[in-house]
């Protein structure tokens, strides 16, 4: 994942395009590496071992502190693309296939996705339920209350459910919303 913080579209490393890069370092360890740009990728700047793909799920989660993005109080906006790799080989050859998410838009210089961290559209409590570093019981007893945030009337934002313990076809769910 590159990071534009800001969301100004002013990049640290033009070559790579943003100010912070965020990535999952191959083998099974699950570490997640973040480069402050421009970097000579040698070490990382910051380390997190935040991946929950490791029992047999097509799920990958990254989670970062935003400290280590270089948001704050005072700069809590930024933009991103999202870049997933899978390698393969067709007979000797080997092939790589990405998919990308968050182009840049030619108005405003920077990534399509953009987020405000201290104002989300929506208001999500609680963020977990039962998972592998707990959260408490998500049922019709102790529902999820959702609020909107920042969102205007008429946007539709939505809701990325995870569900790394179920079997791959059902580990995810978008769930509409309009306000």
């Amino acid at each position: 994942m590159v990071v534009d913080v800001g969301a100004d579209g002013k990049f640290a490393d033009k070559q790579v395009g943003g100010d912070v890069m965020v990535v999952k370092l191959p083998g099974p360890s699950g570490t997640v590496c973040v480069f402050d740009l421009p970097s000579t990728f040698d070490t990382c700047d910051a380390t997190y071992f935040q991946d929950y793909s490791n029992y047999n799920s097509s799920v990958t989660g990254i989670a970062v502190d935003a400290t280590a993005l270089g948001l704050s109080a005072a700069e809590h906006a930024f933009s991103y693309q999202v870049s997933v790799c899978t390698g393969a080989f067709a007979g000797d050859v080997p092939a790589v296939n990405c998919d990308v998410a968050g182009d840049v838009d030619p108005v405003t210089g920077t990534y399509g996705p953009t987020l405000d961290a201290t104002l989300p559209a929506l208001a999500v409590a609680p963020l977990l339920c039962r998972g592998f570093w707990g959260g408490r019981r998500c049922d019709a007893g102790k529902p999820i209350r959702v609020g909107v945030g920042s969102a205007a009337p008429g946007d539709d934002p939505g809701i990325l459910a995870l569900f790394p313990n179920d079997a791959p076809p059902a580990q995810g769910a978008i769930v509409r919303t309009t306000t």
